[in-house]
């Protein structure tokens, strides 16, 4: 059912799962259907959508100061 597209709280309806963790015991999945993950994962750091285009990336670091850290915040002087 999850295969088809259906939610996870659908699919609990209709099995009769009370908790998430129940779903997953009974999920499997065929690690052949993950053979486009590494290409999907590479275009989405790269920054290129469904077009090729290439546009702002999905992802992005950032590298945070001491004081942003801990919340401390410089008075301008």
């Amino acid at each position: 059912m999850q295969k088809a597209g259906l939610t996870t709280q659908i699919v609990q309806a209709v099995t009769g799962h009370k908790t998430e963790k129940m779903t997953e015991h009974y999920t499997h999945f065929d690690p052949m259907e993950f053979g486009d993950v590494p290409n999907i994962q590479a275009a989405l750091l790269a920054g290129k959508q469904d077009g090729g285009e290439t546009e702002r990336p999905a992802l992005s670091l950032v590298k945070m100061t001491a004081d942003e850290k801990t919340g401390n915040k410089k008075q301008a002087s």
